[in-house]
C-alpha cells in the first residue's frame, strides 16, 4: 500500500534545498482509480529516465587492449641494444652457442660399457706400498694373515735398514 502511494506522488526535483519527502507514511491512503495509477508510474518512469542519463554522462574511458597484446607490440617495437663490451658480446655468443647444441643424457648402460670395469675386491686386497706400517702388521698378525704381515715387515726391513735386525727378528717370530 505505501508503495503505491508513494509511486502515485509526483516527484521533486533533487536539490539541497528541497525538503525530504518520507517514503514510508504512516497513514494509510485508500486506493485510487487504475488510471490515475498508470498515468503516475508513466510519469515516474520518465524521471527515472531523466536522472539515469544524467548520471550516465560521464566520460566514458577508452578500452586498454589485452595486456598480452602490449607485451608483444612492445617487442617487436623494441630495439635491439648494440653491445659495445667486448666482453659481455663474447659472453652472450658463448650463451646462444650453448643453447644451439643439442644435449644428450647418457644412459646408465652406455656409462657402463664407457668405463672400464675392473675387480674391486682384487685390487682391495693387494698391498698399497703407501699404506704399509708396523701397526698393520700387528693387525693382520690377530687376524691370522701371517703371510702378509711377513711381506710387509720385508718392506720396512727394506724401506728402514736401521732397523734391519728389529723387522728380522719379527719375521723370525712369524715363520715359528
Amino acid at each position: 500500500m505505501w508503495l503505491k502511494n508513494w509511486l502515485e506522488r509526483p516527484l521533486l526535483a533533487v536539490n539541497a534545498s528541497a525538503e525530504k519527502v518520507d517514503l514510508l507514511p504512516e497513514e494509510q491512503v485508500q486506493p485510487s482509480d487504475p488510471a490515475k495509477r498508470t498515468e503516475s508510474l508513466k510519469m515516474l518512469g520518465e524521471k527515472l529516465k531523466g536522472q539515469s542519463t544524467e548520471t550516465d554522462e560521464k566520460p566514458a574511458r577508452p578500452k586498454r587492449k589485452k595486456p598480452k597484446d602490449d607485451l608483444i607490440e612492445t617487442i617487436k617495437r623494441k630495439e635491439k641494444k648494440e653491445i659495445i663490451d667486448q666482453k659481455k658480446q663474447e659472453q652472450i655468443d658463448l650463451i646462444k652457442a650453448f643453447s644451439k647444441k643439442e644435449i644428450k643424457k647418457a644412459t646408465i648402460k652406455e656409462i657402463e660399457a664407457n668405463q672400464n670395469t675392473e675387480n674391486l675386491a682384487e685390487s682391495s686386497t693387494k698391498l698399497n706400498d703407501n699404506l704399509i706400517s708396523e701397526t698393520f702388521a700387528k693387525i693382520l698378525i690377530r687376524q691370522g694373515k701371517k703371510d702378509m704381515a711377513k711381506e710387509i715387515y720385508e718392506k720396512l726391513s727394506l724401506k728402514f735398514p736401521d732397523k734391519r735386525a728389529y723387522f728380522a727378528d719379527l719375521i723370525e717370530k712369524l715363520t715359528e
